[in-house]
């Protein structure tokens, strides 16, 4: 099944690291550092990608590694009086790529992945092992800014540190890596030095983890001082890696718990904490038949601040937060969403609505007005970047359709209309519990996150959103057409009618996609809510494809 979509983007290397150069110069606490390390880490990653391609450029590599060292050091708080800056400055070198495919670094943007964390782990690492030398292999991507944390904490320890960055290539449950000759040769000159391993992830693999420390293992490295540093330890018997599952025991793995007291100090301590779907248990009986998948749900946080019933929920640390936070204001401004407060260190702080979750035969003509009303307020939030195309859209249909046993259907007359509509910052998430009525009419929850994760469809088409609203309230064919024409008119949008079998198609394909895929993968109650849900959904595409043959 198909439903991550590929959320990477070209980046101007030159002035991107000019903007980050501007950054590292200006006077900056440890938060404002690990927000310029954050950023330039996810430069990085994609500049030494671009390099490897063209054959690698190690004086390029040696500055980025400098100022990535230096921001961390900054970043964790650590006194040095050497400016990361300066070896960005050094950075106009011939060979430097004009531009580099960058993606989020997912732990930092989705899942409340905190650096300080690693540090953490590192202290542990150095209790325990007393190093004198450590070399650090980060697993591109997100291990670029991750691998810089742990060498600055080591080389804040005493430690002889030296740093290195991989990108695994090949199928994802079957990855290889290949060092440098110049890492190969520094691996064995420190034949009596630790092998830090780092990354967020396992995912459902390990692959990743396992193939860079057979790597190192291959390049001399004593397999007995190889250390791995991920963001959680999985049994070896739930990875589908074989090589992951036999070298998973092989090594030491050194992880630092989320302790939300150390990281939220404006969080109080008798905080419910509503994370992987815990917060169903606030809607009685209603919840129960909600189904959640626990991994892909932002932390969230519920309290009472100044008398008032408060969420925090995850946006995204550094540059990865504030646009949440910009459209979480937007929503309220427009009167469809909860008051926001403020963004605090990396969560999104605003009211948590009180009301009860809409059920879908609720619907009647005051709410598909009020649906009306939003998707023209989602429509004219332009997006800039980041749309799936319409063949990653006809891939998502064609492979899904595959896999349900359905027949794809023929949609290429549908190209040029589907291809000409403006992506926009869609809700994503139009499910019924998903609206509340409170005393202050029926508001959005949740309306900030979805076309910025890793999951299709990204921005989008507001199409995608019509389509949703159809689909997760079950409108019947005169309802559909009303809330269509409503939102129509309030949008000039008059080629909608002509797109939405598409997205439609679309829309549903992903959703089946999803269900089937949590089906297999939630766990507990939940994969049985999710497979009641996923026959629901074939049921659904199976009619819109009807619809399109006839």
């Amino acid at each position: 099944m198909i439903v991550y979509r590929n959320a990477r983007r070209t980046i101007q290397v030159r002035s991107r690291l000019e903007a980050i150069q501007r950054e590292a110069s200006a006077p900056a606490n440890a938060a404002g550092a690990m927000r310029t390390l954050l950023a330039l880490g996810e430069a990085e990653a994609g500049i030494l990608d671009a390099l490897e391609a063209a054959g690698g450029n190690p004086e390029v590599e040696v500055r980025l590694g400098e100022a990535m060292r230096l921001l961390a050091h900054r970043g964790l708080g650590h006194p040095r009086d050497e400016s990361p800056a300066k070896p960005l400055g050094e950075l106009a070198l011939p060979g430097l790529p004009e531009a580099a495919a960058v993606s989020p670094h997912e732990g930092f943007a989705y899942y409340c992945l905190f650096p300080a964390t690693y540090a953490a782990a590192v202290r542990q690492f150095f209790l325990e092992r007393r190093p004198a030398g450590v070399f650090v292999a980060g697993i591109r991507s997100i291990g670029a800014t991750l691998s810089a944390v742990i060498a600055a904490e080591l080389e804040h320890l005493g430690c002889r540190v030296g740093r290195t960055t991989v990108r695994p290539a090949g199928h994802p449950f079957d990855r290889r890596v290949a060092l440098a000759e110049t890492v190969q040769a520094e691996v064995r000159a420190r034949r009596d030095a630790w092998f830090a391993v780092v990354d967020e992830g396992p995912g459902l693999s390990g692959s990743s983890f396992a193939a860079t420390a057979q790597a190192l293992v291959d390049a001399g490295a004593p397999e007995e001082r190889i250390a791995l540093f991920p963001s959680w330890d999985p049994a070896p018997e739930a990875l589908r890696s074989a090589a992951a599952r036999r070298r998973w025991p092989r090594h030491r793995r050194y992880v630092a718990p989320f302790v939300p007291s150390e990281h939220l100090p404006w969080l109080p301590d008798d905080a419910f904490e509503g994370s992987a779907g815990k917060w169903r248990t606030l809607l009685q009986e209603s919840g129960d038949a909600i189904a959640v998948h626990p991994q892909h749900e932002r932390r969230k946080y519920i309290f009472r601040c100044d008398g008032r019933r408060t969420m925090a929920k995850f946006a995204g640390l550094g540059h990865y937060g504030q646009p949440a936070y910009e459209l979480a204001a937007a929503v309220q401004d427009a009167g469809f969403g909860p008051p926001v407060v403020r963004l605090a260190d990396g969560f999104l702080i605003g009211e948590h609505l009180q009301g009860s979750p809409l059920e879908g035969r609720e619907v009647d003509e005051r709410l598909l007005d009020h649906f009306a009303r939003y998707l023209a307020f989602r429509a004219r939030l332009a997006a800039a970047s980041g749309a799936a195309s319409f063949d990653d859209l006809l891939e998502l249909i064609e492979v899904n359709c595959r896999e349900a046993g359905l027949e794809p259907p023929r949609l290429d007359a549908y190209r040029a209309l589907v291809a000409g509509a403006p992506p926009v910052m869609v809700d994503g998430r139009m499910q019924p519990h998903e609206w509340v009525r409170t005393v202050k009419g029926i508001l959005k929850t949740d309306a900030v996150d979805h076309h910025r994760d890793h999951f299709f469809p990204g921005c989008q088409d507001i199409a995608w959103d019509v389509a949703g609203a159809v689909a997760e309230f079950a409108l019947d064919p005169e309802a559909g057409i009303y809330l269509v024409e409503s939102y129509a008119a309030l949008s000039n949008d008059r080629t909608l009618p002509r797109r939405l079998p598409f997205f439609t198609i679309a829309y549903l394909a992903f959703r089946l996609g999803y269900a089937t895929m949590a089906s297999e993968t939630a766990g507990g109650a939940d994969s049985a809510r999710f497979e009641k849900l996923a026959r629901r959904r074939r049921a659904q595409l199976q009619e819109a494809l009807s619809g399109i043959a006839g």
